[in-house]
């Protein structure tokens, strides 16, 4: 059960790097 859930948190993690640039600035919220 625990390797399923890494699994799924790893392929997240990569989906959402994939998607989007890191640290895109315009999507911060401003202060």
């Amino acid at each position: 059960m625990k390797l399923l859930f890494t699994t799924i948190a790893a392929v997240v993690l990569v989906g959402c790097g994939e998607s989007q640039p890191p640290e895109p600035p315009t999507a911060k919220a401003p202060d």
